[in-house]
């Protein structure tokens, strides 16, 4: 199977319609805590056009932030700001242990067991968002959960991704992130986008 690579996709059409949808969740929710389960590096090679969607969060919302990544070089790009946490270790696990009013699960896909991982986090703590890729074939998100999808016309394995909300999320709070995301959907070239309710 073919798995979504991050550092290979950093600033692409998957890349933002993930910041641009998480970033109207925490403008919808406002939280006071922010946990990011895989974080990455603060910015990579052109951080003028792309940073990681906790630097965006911070810049439109300064709160306090638990960042998590398993990637011992991600931990010296974090700023050293008094509310920010850093933990060296996998977020999945590491969130058990912290009180956060939100938090975004953004593991790398890149072992089967992400997506168990995912499941399992999803189905013991609350106000929760999940980005995932969507492939043609492989591995899909299995989660009672209201869904932001969007596709592209590609020859790839993986020609969309798509952003789950937990049940905190109502109505009215994904109709408040999904209304960006037809102006969006233009300027990346989506070819479909929808708001799936599955409860």
């Amino acid at each position: 199977m073919k798995y979504y690579n991050h550092s290979k996709n950093a600033g692409s059409v998957f890349d933002v319609f993930k910041h641009a949808t998480l970033l109207k969740a925490v403008e919808r929710k406002q939280p006071d805590v922010y946990f990011e389960t895989h974080c990455g590096f603060s910015s990579y090679s052109h951080p003028e056009i792309w940073e990681a969607s906790w630097a965006k969060v911070h810049r439109i919302k300064p709160i306090e932030m638990i960042l998590c990544d398993t990637n011992p070089e991600v931990g010296p790009t974090i700023p050293s700001y008094d509310t920010f946490t850093f933990y060296n270790e996998n977020g999945f696990y590491q969130r058990l242990k912290h009180k956060a009013d939100f938090t975004f699960i953004d593991p790398a896909y890149v072992e089967d067991s992400d997506w168990i991982d995912v499941a399992m986090l999803c189905d013991l703590i609350k106000n929760w968002v999940v980005w995932y890729p969507i492939f043609t074939t492989g591995q899909k998100l299995d989660i009672p959960a209201s869904c932001i999808e969007m596709l592209w016309q590609t020859d790839h394995k993986m020609p969309g991704c798509g952003m789950a909300f937990s049940k905190e999320f109502g109505y009215e709070d994904l109709q408040f992130i999904y209304n960006c995301v037809p102006f969006m959907a233009w300027s990346l070239s989506a070819r479909e986008w929808t708001l799936k309710e599955y409860r």
